[in-house]
């Protein structure tokens, strides 16, 4: 099982995450122009992060 920790963008609270059980990545804005990531699961859910693709690959490659 693949753990990473990440931030959200509503609390900036820390969370983490379970990549085993993430199906796509969406890199994406707000009405603002603020971009975020959203990390969409197996279960139809998804969470809204600070980090961008580039960092969350980053962390990836590290855990390899």
């Amino acid at each position: 099982m693949k753990k990473i920790r990440l931030k959200t963008t509503d609390s900036n609270r820390e969370v983490i995450v379970n990549w085993d059980n993430v199906t796509y990545v969406r890199q994406t804005a707000n009405h603002f122009g603020e971009p975020y990531v959203e990390l969409h699961f197996t279960d139809r859910g998804y969470v809204e992060v600070g980090e961008s693709l580039e960092q969350i690959e980053t962390v990836l490659e590290s855990r390899e």
